[in-house]
């Protein structure tokens, strides 16, 4: 049992539906350093340039470090928005598997690394990151991988690698305190031998460094506005605790993101296939009947309850099982937090190793039978996330992506690149940050309008403003109001342009306003 068997089935995975959902606003949100002015309190300037420290209070700029050079060498489209995420997943899918490999042996590692690899939420979650979850996950697995190697191997250079990735993680956004927080409390509770003796001053020294430098950027923020990441962002709530359950359980089940990312199948304007891959997925749809949930959900409650099948690796199950604990109840009680897929998901691949080591676990006790028994086991459990994977995919196929995720922002941003040098207004809210990256700040003044700004907007010489079809608001109502608005003002509308998705539906318009009609 290896582990590029699941490396390799999470890239095919993951490649397979990253061309189909257009870029959302929180999605290119790292790229906006890049082609816009950042808040004075959000950068530094060193060596004559501005440097990002932040994008807001609890989200770091360490991907716009790494876009920065990404898109410097690759401009900003699907694939190189979306491949480096991509190939962060499959490290993280490495590092799980080398770790739960040197902790709890190999088919447990095996079947944790196939079932995270397998996993709808994952794939769906990294391959699109608008969490963002990608750097999050990586820096936890290879943190613990490195800290626990550096541990075992008397090797401080290790543990203040695994600091790093901590203190990366964290700077990439500050709820990774939800996770390292669990992972410090399990540890403290089942490995406090192991800590009594790594407790050396050059480990201690290490762990130090390696963690402030991953985390500086926050750090610095932090003294420069006063621990300004944490008031207000960590405030006790009981709201939503039932809700936040329930979304716990769906992305567990791989079907929390159906209505969101993808349009439900009832959605109209449904195209046929146009490619083989396309074909297959929706075939297998077809004959395999409607997969928007797998077993995971129900493999975890089961697997929690056997005890005594993994009661001989306990002290790492009881880890994850405590980790988790401790940073789900963070989500669950912390206001305005946990309540969607891409917080839950930070609780990956804890899950994963519960039921991996259930599994490894009751197959031990069937002896001879042990082996085809785990395959069967596995298959079975990874096979059901395929099917929810292929929902998805055949999803976007027939029904296209969601109007948040649609893809008609593709053909608008093309269609504004003859609209560079004029003024561009979006009336709505979900396009600003993808056009500014898709065109490198080309768009030079490219603003948004409400109705505070509408009439001054309207006065600028040739302005043009882009809004939803009303069936296609984002908010209900939104594209009704703002022509309401126009035509107080005494304005004639002239639609431009309207842009449709892959699937023939009117998205966008593109419109431009004459001058005040004369009034009495």
């Amino acid at each position: 049992m290896s582990g590029v068997t699941p490396v390799v089935g999470f890239l095919a995975a993951a490649c397979a539906l990253a061309p189909y959902a257009g870029i959302q606003y929180d999605e290119a949100l790292f790229a906006s350093p890049l082609y816009a002015e950042v808040a004075r309190e959000m950068k530094i300037r060193a060596f004559h340039h501005d440097v990002p420290l932040m994008l807001m209070s609890y989200l770091g700029a360490a991907k716009t470090w790494l876009f920065g050079l990404i898109f410097w060498l690759w401009s900003p489209n699907v694939w190189s928005l979306r491949l480096p995420a991509i190939l962060i997943g499959a490290a993280t899918v490495a590092g799980v598997y080398a770790l739960v490999r040197r902790t709890a042996g190999n088919r447990v590692a095996f079947a944790a690394a196939m079932l995270l690899a397998t996993d709808a939420s994952y794939i769906l979650t990294t391959t699109f990151d608008w969490g963002p979850v990608a750097i999050q996950h990586m820096g936890w697995a290879l943190g613990v991988l490195l800290a626990v190697e550096g541990q075992r191997r008397e090797s401080p250079w290790r543990i203040g690698a695994g600091f790093l990735m901590f203190g990366l993680a964290m700077w990439d956004k500050a709820i990774f305190v939800w996770m390292l927080s669990g992972t410090g409390i399990g540890a403290l509770a089942l490995f406090r031998r192991e800590i009594r003796r790594a407790l050396r001053i050059r480990n201690v020294a290490a762990a130090v460094v390696g963690f402030g430098v991953g985390a500086a950027p926050l750090i610095v923020y932090n003294v420069r506005n006063p621990m300004q990441t944490f008031q207000g962002n960590a405030v006790f709530s009981t709201e939503d605790a039932a809700q936040k359950v329930v979304t716990a359980r769906r992305t567990l089940s791989g079907g929390a993101l159906f209505g969101y990312i993808v349009n439900d199948e009832t959605r109209e304007a449904a195209r046929a296939p146009r490619t083989a891959l396309e074909a297959a997925a929706v075939g297998v749809r077809d004959v395999a009947g409607d997969w928007s949930d797998d077993w995971l959900d129900y493999a975890f409650a089961a697997s929690v309850l056997a005890a005594p099948l993994w009661w001989r690796r306990r002290r790492w199950v009881l880890f994850a099982l405590i980790t988790m604990g401790v940073a789900w109840a963070q989500m669950l009680f912390t206001k305005n937090a946990g309540g969607g897929s891409h917080h839950i998901v930070l609780l990956w691949p804890l899950p994963h190793v519960v039921i991996a080591a259930a599994l490894a676990g009751g197959a031990d006790r069937l002896k001879r039978w042990a082996t085809p028994a785990y395959a069967v086991a596995l298959a079975m459990l990874c096979g059901a996330n395929l099917l929810t994977v292929n929902q998805y995919l055949a999803q976007f196929v027939r029904n296209g992506p969601a109007v948040i995720w649609s893809d008609a922002v593709f053909p608008l941003s093309d269609l504004l690149t003859g609209y560079e040098k004029r003024p561009v207004f979006l009336v709505e809210w979900g396009t600003e940050t993808t056009l500014r990256m898709l065109h490198q700040g080309r768009i030079e003044r490219l603003w948004s309008v409400d109705d505070s700004s509408l009439d001054k907007a309207l006065l600028i010489p040739g302005s043009v403003f882009v809004s939803y079809t009303p069936s296609y608001d984002i908010v209900p109502g939104t594209t009704k109001h703002f022509l309401e608005g126009t035509a107080r003002l005494g304005y004639r509308r002239n639609v431009l342009a309207t842009v449709r998705d892959s699937n023939g539906r009117p998205i966008f318009e593109l419109s431009e306003f004459g001058k005040p009609t004369a009034t009495r």
